[in-house]
């Protein structure tokens, strides 16, 4: 009889120990390296500068669409960055510009963004060509959904 009730136990232990605990099991959630947030952070900033430079070449509406597309990417980017920070502030955090979630973007832009000579290049650049926001908010957009998901 004590072979009967191991026999049946065993299965029914397993379920409701699988069911209680789902997340135990399931493999660790992967994060971008800091490097990787970094480019795409760069990334996101030449395209918001090659944007403001995009002269004729963008109607008011396609401006205004580009723009909301760049503040939406920075927003998952900042808040995945958050994320492998161990912080809990949402992509909504850092379009309301909450003060917790502006100090910690501050923070990442002075340590990881473009440096004052790397912005200047980059509207030379843009002004130069400027049909070349579209490749920017292209990789812009790429970068981010490959590292904030």
């Amino acid at each position: 009889m004590q072979v009967e009730v191991r026999s049946w136990l065993l299965p029914l232990t397993l379920a409701l120990t699988s069911a209680g605990a789902p997340g135990a099991c399931a493999p660790p959630q992967k994060t971008a390296s800091p490097e990787a947030l970094g480019a795409c952070l760069r990334t996101i900033q030449r395209a918001t500068l090659a944007l403001q430079v995009a002269g004729e070449t963008l109607d008011d509406a396609g401006h205004a669409q580009a723009s909301r597309n760049l503040e939406d990417a920075r927003a998952r980017l900042l808040s995945a960055w958050a994320r492998r920070e161990g912080l809990t502030y949402t992509a909504e955090d850092f379009k309301a510009e909450t003060p917790a979630a502006t100090a910690f973007a501050e923070g990442l832009l002075r340590e990881a963004g473009l440096g004052e000579q790397d912005q200047l290049s980059t509207l030379s650049s843009a002004a130069d060509h400027p049909e070349s926001w579209r490749a920017q908010l292209d990789a812009a957009l790429i970068c981010t959904d490959g590292v904030a998901p």
